[in-house]
């Protein structure tokens, strides 16, 4: 078949003959290849647009489930701020306790160690002892 997308468009029970244009009066063969030509370019057009379609519509969807992650994740989020705001609240209307205590029981006293004592402030003490006076700390 010379013309087979012209033959496909032929209505159910009328027949298309191509030996019937005869070198064409009205419609040369010329005419109906490019008829021919225009309906396989719109063919590939069209399974190009449907394999984008199908691509664009798989975006979509991903898309949508992106959406409904960081919607939820939202929620989840607005929903710890008013805990949050509830607690500042509360925390605010509530008197401030006293301070009983200001150091930790037990491991915070200092430790004593040896001191030290220079040789400057032991030639001191040993002179102020020899006028009686008590030595320097």
């Amino acid at each position: 078949m010379k013309f087979s997308n012209i033959h496909a468009l032929v209505p159910e029970g009328e027949h298309f003959d191509e030996t019937a244009m005869n070198g064409g009066i009205w419609l040369t063969e010329g005419h109906v290849g490019n008829v021919e030509n225009t309906l396989v370019t719109a063919a590939a057009s069209l399974t190009q647009s449907a394999a984008r379609i199908q691509e664009l519509t798989e975006q979509l969807t991903t898309s949508q489930s992106a959406l409904a992650e960081a919607q939820n994740q939202l929620t989840a989020a607005n929903s710890t701020i008013s805990t949050l705001q509830g607690e500042v609240a509360d925390l605010r209307q509530a008197p401030a306790g006293t301070i009983s205590q200001t150091t930790k029981s037990g491991g915070d006293k200092p430790v004593e160690g040896e001191k030290k004592v220079s040789a400057v402030t032991k030639e001191a003490n040993a002179l102020r002892a020899l006028q009686g006076k008590p030595p320097i700390k």
